[in-house]
């Protein structure tokens, strides 16, 4: 997979994401919320809620943005960005692909 880097405290850029199907429909996330879990790849594989902020960009494409905050970067190493989505009717799911992303010291 793919790493983005960032330098620690970065804010930008955005993250932008699409959900789509399995068959390459893009999933309708109008009314969703969104949760970002940020974890640490090397062990013990903490945890954390992301400080973020999410923005619809085209909810009936399955287009949003996530905007990190400084909280999200402020550690050396890498991790998996894991969005957790909630739909309207209750149900829930996970991103399929996590987002890495590296951080590290401007230094």
């Amino acid at each position: 997979m793919r790493e983005h880097r960032y330098y620690k405290e970065d804010t930008y850029p955005a993250i932008a994401y699409k959900m789509i199907y399995e068959n390459h429909q893009p999933v309708d996330i109008d009314g969703c919320t969104f949760e970002m879990i940020i974890k640490d790849t090397q062990p013990p594989q903490a945890t954390r809620a992301g400080g973020g902020t999410f923005q619809m960009v085209d909810a009936p494409n399955g287009r949003f943005g996530y905007y990190l905050d400084a909280a999200d970067t402020d550690t050396e190493g890498r991790f998996e960005l894991i969005i957790k989505v909630t739909f309207p009717s209750g149900q829930l799911v996970h991103a399929p692909d996590p987002y890495n992303m590296v951080v590290q010291s401007l230094v």
